[in-house]
């Protein structure tokens, strides 16, 4: 058995909850202070853990709605530089069609986004071209190039 002290993720976890949870953080100005928080049952160790699983070397834990919470379905191992991110969807429609992008979501969602509305325009013939964007808050939209 490891203590949970000793254990590879325990440093990630106990960060993320003092930057959500403790005023006296470093951090808590960016997460806790604008109401981040971390759901109740990753506030047990063993069930983050459970939930995250194994983290690839290199990787680190990326919200995808940066304004969401610390839960599942909206935390995952990613590569440095996945953090922060906003994504959306651009279309861009044949003839008088123009162009529409869609708000601003975190990346699992979007990425879903995407594949729905794929599938849509191939059933329906519909001419278009769909491709991702992000930014960081604030920014400019820029391609993902995926």
């Amino acid at each position: 058995m490891v203590y949970r002290s000793k254990h590879p993720l325990y440093s990630t976890w106990k960060n993320m909850m003092a930057r959500c949870e403790n005023p006296r953080s470093p951090n808590y100005g960016y997460y806790g202070a604008k109401g981040i928080r971390v759901c109740e049952r990753w506030r047990k160790f063993e069930a983050w853990v459970e939930d995250m699983g194994p983290r690839a070397p290199g990787s680190v834990m990326v919200r995808d709605n940066l304004a969401g919470d610390y839960e599942p379905g909206n935390c995952r191992w990613g590569a440095k530089g996945d953090e922060g991110w906003e994504y959306a969807l651009r279309m861009e429609m044949a003839g008088a069609g123009g162009v529409k992008t869609t708000g601003a979501m975190g990346r699992r969602d979007a990425e879903e986004h995407l594949e729905r509305l794929t599938r849509e325009a191939q059933e329906t013939g519909m001419s278009c071209l769909l491709y991702l964007i992000r930014r960081r808050p604030g920014g400019q939209w820029e391609t993902t190039g995926g």
